[in-house]
């Protein structure tokens, strides 16, 4: 299934953000949570994602979506939150319903083949720790 938003594509900002850069190695895509973000206005989740090289956009109006199959099992699309991820070609290889921003650190750690291990665990220095809670409980004692 492709991705809401991938490489190039022209996403309505102002420039320098009207197009999703070529250079994205990954997109994160985040519907009925913050109001419109993209980039690091997305707060933590979204600094973390511009950290490791990938693009994420976050729209709160979900309006004319595709339901990502989840329409005949009884999720309101229209009322929930989803996040997406899709890897450099714009292919989606995650869905993550009832996920937010905040979440993001936490999901990406299920798709490490999308960027280095040197960049994931560089990035998960700079965040709080509060956001790397997994790597800071090893190193309590």
């Amino acid at each position: 299934m492709p991705a809401a938003e991938k490489a190039n594509d022209y996403i309505g900002w102002a420039p320098p953000y009207d197009r999703v850069p070529e250079e994205s190695k990954f997109f994160v895509y985040s519907l009925g949570d913050k109001t419109m973000c993209i980039s690091d206005d997305c707060g933590m989740g979204g600094y973390f994602v511009e950290c490791l090289g990938g693009w994420i956009s976050g729209y709160k109006d979900i309006g004319e979506v595709i339901d990502y199959g989840f329409g005949g099992v009884g999720f309101d699309i229209d009322a929930q939150k989803i996040i997406t991820i899709a890897d450099k070609d714009g292919k989606i290889v995650g869905i993550y319903p009832g996920a937010s921003i905040k979440n993001i650190y936490y999901i990406l750690r299920n798709h490490r083949n999308l960027v280095s291990d040197d960049d994931f665990e560089g990035c998960s220095d700079l965040l709080p720790e509060r956001w790397n809670i997994f790597t800071s409980l090893f190193y309590r004692f």
